[in-house]
């Protein structure tokens, strides 16, 4: 039996090569950028009065989003696929064991702007220790009640971690952790925790620990200056020996061209397209847009150049509001050829 294709569907079909999710990419030159104040759009953060700012351990923070200047042991590397050290210099695995040992770089330091102070293995410790202690965090890998003795300091500078189920990956999430507080913060929280069995450490973590406000270190090359609902400022470390060590853990930065950063909390595209036309320098990894005289717009500045990829979106395929796809019949046809059934 011949089967009878409406031609919508033909039209999708003739269509659905081309359709074009337009990308940005920023074509400024870095020299070219030097003292301005840098600009860029953010995952966002949800505001409230009632947040405890820079408590990891709380429900709402902006640790990981209005500052997140809370910096991994180590990063995930996309080009070479392995890890890249940060605050560690490195780190042994000991399988048999169950085991790691993590060496801490001897120049990485806190920051809160005027201060300053090095980062050491105790700043891991209380991290590590209160979420195995107090929350149970990575059980069964590490069980709270073992927390004393699978979490050793060995040095300022070295510190063991003891596995009591052994994964060939959890070890990995360590050291991706960001540690967010130093350990004279949590110092007092760490010893009253040692006094205490899983039950008691369970009850005071979920009432004193995350109901604590702690105050703000970065260990960062930038800390922060003020935050708010709408976005968050902050600047690059003052002190030379902060930026000569983050000069070696990245040597690729660019840091020196933007002495001031500025998170927008979830812009929307016109945000976006009002900072760029007003010749703001702005962070953008790509930026997806559909309005053609926003891409005209955006292209008249000469700063910035575009490209064009399929886009097939997290919620499905991204289709333009410009001609030919503002019309409802070509709308319509997607509607033929995408087979929603295996959404």
């Amino acid at each position: 039996m011949r089967r009878i294709i409406p031609a919508v569907i033909l039209l999708a079909i003739a269509v659905v090569a081309v359709v074009m999710a337009v990308y940005l990419i920023p074509v400024l030159n870095a020299s070219d950028l030097s003292g301005y104040t840098f600009e860029t759009a953010y995952m966002g953060w949800s505001w409230s009065p009632e947040a405890r700012a820079w408590n990891p351990f709380a429900s709402i923070n902006y640790v990981d989003g209005a500052a997140y200047n809370a910096m991994p042991l180590a990063a995930y590397s996309d080009p070479t696929n392995q890890l890249w050290p940060v605050l560690a210099k490195g780190w042994e695995l000991f399988p048999q064991n169950k085991t790691i040992i993590i060496y801490i770089r001897h120049h990485a330091y806190w920051t809160n702007g005027t201060a300053i102070m090095p980062f050491t293995a105790w700043d891991v410790y209380a991290y590590l220790y209160i979420t195995d202690k107090a929350f149970a965090a990575w059980e069964p890998y590490l069980m709270p009640q073992n927390a004393d003795k699978d979490i050793i300091v060995i040095n300022n500078y070295t510190i063991s971690i003891h596995f009591d189920l052994w994964s060939p990956t959890v070890w990995i999430w360590i050291l991706l952790s960001g540690i967010s507080t130093p350990w004279f913060v949590w110092k007092p929280f760490v010893e009253a925790l040692k006094t205490m069995n899983v039950t008691e450490a369970f009850k005071f973590g979920s009432i004193n620990i995350t109901r604590f406000n702690p105050p703000f270190w970065s260990n960062s090359p930038y800390y922060l200056v003020s935050v708010g609902p709408t976005y968050s400022t902050q600047k690059l470390a003052p002190l030379p020996q902060i930026i000569d060590e983050w000069n070696k853990i990245f040597p690729f930065n660019a840091y020196q061209y933007y002495p001031t950063l500025l998170f927008w909390n979830s812009p929307p595209p016109s945000t976006i397209l009002a900072a760029i036309l007003a010749d703001k320098p702005v962070y953008i990894q790509w930026v997806a847009m559909s309005l053609l005289k926003d891409i005209q717009a955006v292209r008249s500045t000469g700063k910035f150049g575009t490209f064009s990829m399929p886009d097939l979106a997290i919620f499905g395929l991204t289709i333009p509001t410009y001609y030919p796809y503002n019309i409802p019949q070509v709308r319509q046809a997607f509607l033929y050829i995408i087979n929603r059934s295996e959404a």
